[in-house]
């Protein structure tokens, strides 16, 4: 996995380097409302922090989540939370880790939404500038959902469309707030 800096005001992308201590498997990273970039590997099932101020940049182990990554994204809250949507296990769906910095164990935010669910989330973004309900893509029903982070239940949900006709959303990913301006891929930069 490489890091890679988009400059949106100068329309430019750096590549900066590969990341040393890339466990493999990331597929899910955001930023923490202090401006330190986490990401979590599907095949380690473990926290990282990217240390972006080196060259090249370094990830670190935070520990493990104590669930499994697997076809899943995350978002923080406005104080810090980090909210967790894994899809591709029987114990699918919304939990949070509250200070993963002292502590990288996900719970789920409600035992009863826990489980089998009709929902492939892939994008996680909270509206309202952190504060608000989360915002979810599904891949397998091509749907936008709302959902309440206090105990992961769907409140609504949106169709999701191109020029009026349906739209076959596959895989991707959302955000929300100001730019951070950088990229973690897996892979070969492109």
């Amino acid at each position: 996995g490489h890091l890679g800096t988009y400059d949106i005001d100068g329309d430019t992308f750096t590549d900066e380097g590969e990341i040393t201590g890339d466990p493999g498997g990331i597929v899910l990273a955001g930023y923490s409302p202090t401006g330190t970039l986490w990401a979590a590997s599907q095949d380690t099932d473990e926290l990282y922090t990217v240390d972006t101020g080196t060259s090249p940049p370094t990830a670190t182990s935070r520990g493990d989540t104590g669930i499994d990554l697997s076809g899943a994204d995350l978002v923080f809250s406005s104080d810090g939370t980090m909210y967790i949507w894994t899809s591709n296990t029987d114990d699918d769906g919304l939990y949070k880790v509250d200070d993963p910095s002292s502590n990288p164990t996900a719970v789920p935010v409600d035992e009863d939404n826990i489980g089998e669910k009709d929902e492939r989330i892939t994008g996680l973004a909270i509206r309202d500038a952190g504060t608000g309900d989360i915002v979810a893509s599904d891949r397998d029903n091509d749907e936008i959902h709302v959902v309440d982070r206090t105990d992961g239940s769907i409140t609504d949900s949106y169709s999701m469309t191109l020029n009026g006709e349906p739209y076959d959303y596959d895989f991707g990913d959302m955000t929300s707030g100001a730019f951070c301006g950088e990229v973690f891929r897996r892979g070969t930069l492109k």
